[in-house]
C-alpha cells in the first residue's frame, strides 16, 4: 500500500482525472502508482510489500527491475542507502518482501535511473 505524501491529479486513459489528497492511501497496483512513485507523490508504507508482490519475487528479470525501482522512490534516502548511494538490499527485501542480491538491486537501480526525466 502506497501513502499519498504531496496531493496530485492524475488522468486515467488520458481522460478521467482523479484528484488523490496527501494522507490518502494508494494501491499499489493503481495505473498511477508507478508514475506516482518516481514523482515522488506517494511513499511505500513501511513493511508493507506491494499487493501485486506478496513477497513472492517476479520471475522475470525485466518484472524485478520494474519492482526494484518502483521500489527505490519510497526508500529513505539517510536511512536505507549505502556509502555508496544505493539502495542497501536489506531495504528492498524489507519493502518488497523477497530477497534482492546486490546484482538484481544493481539492475533494477539502472531501470529506475533510465526512468529518469532528462534534462
Amino acid at each position: 500500500m502506497l501513502k499519498v505524501v504531496k496531493k496530485f491529479d492524475f488522468a486515467y486513459r488520458g481522460i478521467d482525472v482523479v484528484h488523490h489528497e496527501a494522507g490518502a492511501q494508494l494501491a499499489d497496483d493503481d495505473a498511477c502508482a508507478a508514475v506516482a512513485l518516481k514523482e515522488g507523490w506517494v511513499k511505500r508504507e513501511k513493511g508493507k510489500p506491494a499487493a501485486a508482490e506478496k513477497g513472492a519475487k517476479p520471475e522475470s528479470e525485466a518484472a524485478l527491475n520494474a519492482a526494484i525501482a518502483g521500489a527505490i522512490p519510497g526508500l529513505n534516502p539517510l536511512e536505507d542507502m549505502t556509502r555508496n548511494g544505493v539502495p542497501s538490499t536489506a531495504a528492498l527485501e524489507r519493502d518488497l518482501g523477497y530477497p534482492v542480491s546486490a546484482a538484481e538491486r544493481d539492475k533494477g537501480m539502472d531501470a529506475y535511473v533510465a526512468g529518469l526525466p532528462k534534462d
